[in-house]
């Protein structure tokens, strides 16, 4: 059997220069991209002229302004890449440039990238913008005499805009106000058109006591002319926020709310809830509850509350009033209206005074306006009011010792000195009306009516918030004589004085005792002077 070879093809030569191949190779790769390179540099160079007049054009017709740009650096890459930094407006007013060393709007930095047709086209569309470090500074009336009609030239869009480090300042109409500064460490841009709403997020800095808060909303079209007539709505939230910031406050407190109107007046309402609010001056915890309507007027530095209904406990409050930043403190001073006609006096002393518990119960009626002044006090002692009203009506008094002491005295008072003791007196309360007046975290009575059974009592005197001191003066009338306050030997040894005392008010035979009511916390002493003499009140030995 024999085999049979195929017949072998032929190997193609072989190169003999495979190297200069290779080299002929990188060399077009070198050329094309040092093509590219010229291409993108030659682009570049073009564009770059292009690019600034284009974007300080839209500066200027949109704020009406000079603008200027201190540094524009355009790449080319396959797409435009802009970096800009030193972006400035300067102020108008009354068609004067203002001082060009305080610009309206100044941007520290910028960048953004677009197709090359976008640039060329005459409204380009950005698809995303990154600012960094921008300060605008909004007057206090308008920046020009005349409105202007929105031009129907070039414009540029953008879909998506991140703005760091943003500070927004409102001069001030008055003298005696600082500006209403807003900082925004994040501000998130979506759809920016000249003619159209914008959405936005927001987190805000409100500073003292607020601190960051989050926000979403809608704002414009941006109005150029003025921009405080620019139309804005949002909502806003924050949870937790520890109010230890404002000295002499405690608590956590989550707020929500909704706002509408424009960029110089601004409605807000919404709620806010403090299961732990504290004041220093007592440190007694209590859930805060309020619902609230103001006004933010920026350019008046002034904060207008119209309506802020509380609770706490038992107690309901309304307030209504103004805040209004003051130059010189850099905080706000507070002027309101107080109306509680349905409080609890248990509540008030446990948020107000630090005496634990409260030393006296009843129900409350406060009218009055109150006043916080600025400055870096705390707030107990930065509370006033002057000859504010109360009422309470069926006071008693908190501890079972000093109540029994009370009752004790009323039974005296109405000449029955057997019952006062602890086993037989009954049981009584007191109405009370007069006038206070806080300030500096101490209250000082005026014209203070009690009245009980068996007596009625005129005092005057003070009472510390903190609970150390409280001191008054004044008279008890008595339905019973002297002598008939008390029994056995104090009774016969009393009575030649009965008709020194004179008579009471209360039925023309009773007595007129100067008493002084003075003690820390719930210590009580009731001192009554008989005969020129001061003496322990019958029953309080």
């Amino acid at each position: 059997m024999s085999s049979v070879t195929e017949p072998s093809l032929p190997l193609p030569p072989r190169s003999r220069h495979p190297r200069r191949l290779l080299l002929w190779v990188a060399a077009g790769v070198v050329v094309l991209l040092c093509l590219s390179l010229l291409t993108a540099l030659g682009v570049a160079r073009h564009l770059q002229p292009m690019v600034r007049s284009r974007l300080l054009q839209v500066f200027h017709e949109r704020f009406h302004s000079p603008v200027s740009i201190d540094d524009l650096q355009v790449h080319y890459n396959g797409a435009i890449q802009v970096d800009g930094r030193g972006l400035r407006v300067q102020s108008v007013l009354n068609g004067v440039p203002g001082d060009p060393a305080h610009p309206m709007l100044r941007v520290q930095e910028f960048h953004f990238h677009m197709g090359l047709l976008a640039a060329l086209s005459q409204s380009p569309r950005i698809h995303h913008l990154r600012i960094r470090g921008v300060q605008m500074d909004l007057p206090a009336v308008s920046a020009v005499a005349a409105q202007h009609t929105v031009e129907s030239g070039p414009t540029v869009d953008l879909e998506y805009a991140e703005v760091d480090d943003a500070h927004i300042r409102f001069a001030s109409s008055a003298p005696d106000r600082a500006p209403f500064l807003f900082d925004l460490p994040h501000l998130a841009l979506r759809g920016v058109s000249r003619s159209k709403p914008i959405r936005f997020h927001a987190v805000v800095d409100n500073g003292t006591p607020l601190g960051i808060t989050e926000t979403d909303g809608v704002i414009g079209p941006w109005n150029f002319d003025d921009p405080r007539q620019t139309p804005i709505e949002g909502q806003f939230h924050f949870r937790d926020k520890d109010l230890s910031s404002v000295r002499g406050l405690h608590g956590r407190l989550s707020l929500d709310g909704q706002y509408s109107g424009s960029v110089g007046s601004l409605h807000a309402e919404g709620t806010t809830d403090d299961p732990a609010f504290a004041l220093d001056v007592s440190s007694h915890p209590v859930d805060l509850r309020t619902r609230f309507n103001v006004t933010l007027q920026p350019a008046q530095s002034t904060v207008t509350v119209q309506r802020l209904e509380g609770s706490f406990g038992k107690t309901a409050f309304l307030c209504s009033g103004d805040a209004v930043k003051d130059s010189a403190a850099q905080s706000f001073r507070w002027d309101f209206q107080l109306d509680a006609p349905a409080a609890r006096v248990e509540d008030a002393l446990a948020l107000g005074t630090r005496t634990a518990p409260p030393l006296l119960r009843g129900a409350l009626v406060v009218h009055g306006r109150f006043g916080m002044s600025a400055g870096p006090d705390s707030v107990s002692r930065k509370l006033s009011s002057t000859q504010t009203p109360f009422a309470i009506s069926g006071a008693v008094l908190n501890t079972p010792e000093l109540q029994r002491t009370f009752d004790g005295l009323a039974e005296r008072a109405q000449g029955d000195p057997k019952d006062a003791t602890a086993n037989r007196a009954a049981h009584v309360s007191a109405n009370v009306q007069g006038r206070f007046t806080l300030q500096h975290a101490a209250m000082r009575f005026s014209a203070v009516h009690v009245i009980a059974p068996g007596s009625h009592s005129d005092l005057h005197g003070s009472y510390s918030l903190d609970g150390t001191q409280f001191d008054f003066d004044g008279v008890v009338s008595t339905e019973a004589q002297l002598s008939h306050m008390t029994t056995g030997i104090k009774r016969v040894l009393l009575k030649p004085f009965n008709h020194l005392l004179g008579h009471s008010r209360t039925n023309g035979q009773g007595a007129t005792l100067p008493v002084h009511i003075h003690g820390a916390g719930h210590n009580a002493h009731v001192d009554a002077r008989v005969a020129g003499l001061w003496m322990k009140a019958p029953g309080t030995q």
